[in-house]
């Protein structure tokens, strides 16, 4: 009988020193993990209005680590930031202030690379939200040498000029509810400069964009920045367009030429 009370007091001892050893091992996914390591994770940032010009706009921008909890900085006058040792290991990075589009940075490998123990995220260009409204597009057929093509001609809001160009980018759809959310295809920031610069595009040009000749199809046109703060969410495979103006075109059907 002695026997068996010791042996289960042993083996209640044991079990207890097990969970005990499992709770204090455990730690939250924000938690550094033991023996891992940490470093400087630096960098800095320029700031544009929504055109070509660089701004001295550069304090103020928050800066925040998006898998770790209550971790941000802001950048100092000469747009600089630092995470003093910040655990090592792979991380996605905000970047917000007013009037900007926030900006989303994936996969920011934060490690020690020989002797250095520091990371150093080279200079991120942010524009100004636009201020160019598209209030209107117009679609004409011409010929581009032997191919058909379209012309798409945006009116923009304020006027543009040669020392005051517009930028907007379109979005296409088999969807007669395009949108800068709801797109198939969508174009680089272009730029204009006057009421009849708008872009032609021919029947390859849609091709490449996975249109058919002869499909009906449908546009819409946004303004937008020169340096757009534009990302792909790996997460989700939407791409993002933080500094589109809200007031957005007429929509257009269009036959594929």
């Amino acid at each position: 009988m002695r026997l068996t009370k010791t042996f289960f007091i042993l083996f209640a001892i044991s079990v207890l020193s097990i969970l005990c050893t499992a709770c204090s091992s455990k730690k939250s996914a924000n938690e550094p993990i033991a023996g891992s390591g940490s470093g400087n994770l630096t960098g800095n940032v320029f700031s544009y209005n929504d055109k070509t010009n660089a701004t001295n706009d550069l304090a103020g921008f928050t800066v925040s680590i998006d898998d770790i909890s209550n971790t941000s900085v802001k950048t100092d006058e000469n747009g600089k930031y630092n995470f003093m040792n910040l655990i090592y290991g792979i991380h996605d990075l905000t970047f917000s202030k007013p009037g900007y589009g926030t900006f989303k940075l994936f996969g920011v490998n934060h490690s020690k690379t020989g002797s250095s123990a520091n990371t150093i995220i080279h200079g991120i260009n942010l524009g100004l939200q636009s201020t160019n409204q598209v209030t209107n597009l117009k679609v004409n057929k011409e010929q581009s040498g032997p191919l058909q093509a379209l012309r798409f001609t945006p009116t923009l809001n304020p006027v543009p000029s040669a020392d005051f160009r517009g930028y907007y980018r379109l979005f296409f759809s088999t969807d007669p509810n395009v949108s800068n959310t709801n797109y198939k295809a969508y174009t680089k920031v272009a730029g204009l400069l006057n009421a009849n610069a708008g872009p032609v595009f021919t029947s390859d040009d849609f091709s490449s964009m996975g249109f058919n000749s002869g499909q009906t199809i449908y546009a819409k046109a946004y303004g937008d920045s020169f340096f757009s703060n534009d990302y792909e969410d790996p997460n989700t495979g939407i791409h993002i367009f933080p500094n589109l103006n809200a007031t957005s075109s007429n929509i257009v059907q269009i036959i594929v030429p």
